[in-house]
């Protein structure tokens, strides 16, 4: 009986210790877009403080969880507010797509013509948006996928001339049912092309062309 009830305890533990990390993974990608996987090079690193205070400052065991708590806390804080891009700040680079972009939505599919129709892409930055990347409205007016959704983009090194652009989105079709689209293209300051994938209502597959340009107005 008392080896069944360490089981129990340590049970518990491992799995704290798995949700704690899979919590830390959720909270992340929703602040950031961004799949994380350095908690435990951070939790190593906390784990190092705390023992070289025990070993070597001859501090209580408690007394060493505080402070090392206190002291990932400030650290954490000095990294995110100390001018450099973090989720809520994003680069230089990041802002060069900010506003309207307008152009056309061909799509494409099995032994039916093309449809060809307008298309409106609104770039941009808030809280939401992960690092090099946007909240983005799309609005669409082509006749055989007509919707208005919005979605996040991300540049992929947005230092250089031309950078690869991904879309990421959740639409509703006008034959009433929802479907995600993921785009992927090249993006300069004055010009978008990106394609897409996606299946309809019925299961049926079609390609999307995507062709932007700055908007004047």
């Amino acid at each position: 009986m008392t080896q069944f009830f360490q089981y129990i305890v340590v049970g518990l533990a491992n799995g704290g210790v798995y949700a704690t990390l899979a919590l830390a993974l959720v909270l992340i990608h929703r602040a950031t877009g961004i799949v994380n996987f350095a908690q435990g090079e951070m939790g190593m690193f906390c784990t190092f403080i705390a023992w070289s205070l025990i070993t070597h400052h001859g501090l209580p065991y408690w007394g060493a969880f505080f402070l090392t708590l206190l002291i990932a806390f400030v650290g954490a804080s000095a990294a995110c507010s100390g001018g450099g891009s973090g989720p809520n700040v994003p680069s230089h680079a990041g802002r060069k797509l900010t506003g309207t972009w307008d152009g056309t939505l061909v799509i494409s599919r099995r032994n039916v013509p093309d449809s060809v129709g307008q298309l409106r892409w609104t770039f941009t930055v808030d809280e939401v948006a992960p690092v090099n990347g946007y909240r983005v409205q799309v609005v669409s007016n082509n006749p055989w996928l007509p919707f208005t959704t919005t979605g996040i983009s991300v540049l992929d090194a947005p230092g250089g001339q031309t950078s690869p652009i991904y879309t990421h989105g959740v639409y509703t079709s006008p034959r009433g049912c929802s479907e995600t689209f993921s785009s992927v293209g090249i993006a300069s300051d004055t010009k978008i092309d990106a394609s897409f994938t996606s299946a309809d209502c019925d299961s049926q597959t079609f390609t999307g062309s995507v062709t932007l340009t700055r908007s004047t107005r």
